[in-house]
């Protein structure tokens, strides 16, 4: 069974797009037990996985959520849409991309840093330069369980001058943990959530990183998908 490189989504005009591919994937899915062009969908948890490009996947919804504005991902009232594809996206990265927990990231634009309008989890590794920064950060107590100020990242990509996150450790991280709603708690009514990215990192067996990063920490935009190696090559 072959499926399709999505890597053109990022050049495709239509932001509808990636939509319209995974609504094909659930089609296929549901008639002929073919989860094409997708490599996998989960008709009972609304999410598909689909090979991007390079060593990268993507967990998009198979119900329509535009991106981390829309509030069926933060707002726990809107079961089943309530997710925990943050939770999915992880228990399934080390499957396909073949690499250790420690290796792996996860990543969401804001709206202003991403060219298709349904949601997508990026999946792949995270830097090495990246994940020994924020290790030496923490065990210099520079990032702790707790959020910094808003006006004050904690955390600067080492590999893009003035990419700025605020960071915190995640003592857990479960199905019932969304990096959604934590990040929307944090930002209050001070910025929009629609300028808002979010990485997910592992730090040990129990503990993981959670990054935030928008147009006011950084000249990104809100681009957490810098944070990832889609090659992997660093990660070897």
């Amino acid at each position: 069974m072959t499926h399709q490189n999505f890597s053109n989504t990022l050049l495709a005009q239509d932001r509808d797009y990636l939509w319209q591919k995974v609504q094909q994937c659930t089609i296929n899915q549901k008639q002929k037990t073919d989860p094409s062009p997708c490599n996998y969908v989960d008709l009972t948890n609304n999410f598909a996985i689909a090979y991007d490009h390079s060593v990268e996947y993507l967990l998009i919804p198979t119900v329509k959520v535009t991106g981390i504005e829309d509030s069926q991902i933060w707002n726990a009232a809107n079961k089943p849409y309530y997710p925990s594809f943050w939770y999915f996206a992880w228990s399934n990265t080390p499957n396909y991309i073949g690499k250790s927990e420690e290796k792996l990231g996860l990543a969401v634009n804001s709206k202003y840093s991403r060219g298709q309008d349904q949601l997508h989890l990026h999946m792949s590794c995270i830097d090495k330069k990246v994940s020994l920064q924020l290790e030496q950060l923490a065990k210099a107590q520079k990032i702790t369980t707790q959020w910094p100020d808003l006006e004050k990242p904690n955390f600067e990509n080492p590999n893009h001058t003035n990419d700025k996150y605020r960071v915190k450790i995640l003592s857990a991280f479960g199905p019932q943990v969304n990096p959604f709603r934590l990040v929307k708690d944090y930002i209050g009514s001070k910025y929009s959530i629609d300028e808002q990215s979010i990485a997910l990192v592992r730090r040990n067996q129990k503990e993981f990183y959670i990054l935030n990063s928008d147009g006011h920490t950084s000249k990104n935009n809100g681009h957490a998908e810098y944070l990832l190696d889609e090659s992997c090559t660093t990660q070897q």
